[in-house]
């Protein structure tokens, strides 16, 4: 996940259960810190991991081995 989003800016993630809910009580208590990063995180989907950046990245290893 962090080869592709950057960690605590566009995604969230946990290593255990209470890390987990540390993190969803923080985002609880502060919604504009939630909001930032689900539009941060949308935004890069939608910059870099749709199903066309999939089929360009296909093409182009179809076209190095023809």
């Amino acid at each position: 996940m962090e080869d592709f989003y950057k960690k605590d800016e566009e995604v969230l993630t946990f290593d255990h259960i209470d890390d987990l809910i540390d993190k969803l009580k923080y985002l609880e208590n502060n919604p504009q810190i939630a909001h930032q990063i689900g539009e941060a995180g949308k935004a890069k989907v939608f910059s870099s991991h749709l199903w066309e950046h999939r089929v360009q990245d296909l093409v182009s290893i179809i076209h190095k081995h023809i």
